[in-house]
């Protein structure tokens, strides 16, 4: 049989046969910083009105195949006038563009990947039907 980590913490792994028993430590860490070769942001270019918010995912490219990694990478806004992070998400303060910004490791081995966010202002008078619709409106009055 094979144990296999779903998550970062540590468990304990016994086998039994008869009356005979044997346990071991499974460690599961992060992934090394040199490990991860590419950050991938989605989604890498999206406009937001001022007030909305944005929920990003980061995805790590370790051996050719791609890992979600949006846990454990560092989110910053390079213009945090137009949009500050919490955590994942980016929360639209002021109209402008800022870049989205998923950091991961130090020094040598920091690799990172941004993502176009433009943030406007909210529509004042906003088109009643949606473009490529109709509206048909129908009177009926009636006379006593």
């Amino acid at each position: 049989n094979v144990a296999v980590g779903n998550g970062i913490g540590t468990s304990i792994i016994t086998a039994k046969f008869g009356d005979q028993e044997a346990k071991a430590t499974l460690r599961v860490t992060e992934p090394e910083p040199k490990s991860i070769t590419k950050i991938r942001i989605h989604p890498s270019n999206k406009t937001i009105s001022v007030g909305e918010n944005i929920t990003y995912t980061a995805y790590g490219v370790i051996n050719d195949e791609e890992y979600d990694i949006t846990s454990i990478v560092n989110w910053s806004s390079s213009n945090k006038d137009v949009a500050r992070m919490d955590g994942k998400v980016a929360i639209g303060l002021s109209a402008g563009t800022t870049e989205i910004i998923a950091s991961y490791g130090e020094g040598d081995n920091k690799i990172s990947e941004k993502a176009v966010l433009v943030v406007s202002q909210p529509n004042e008078n906003p088109d009643p039907v949606p473009s490529g619709d109709r509206l048909i409106w129908e009177r009926e009055v009636i006379d006593n």
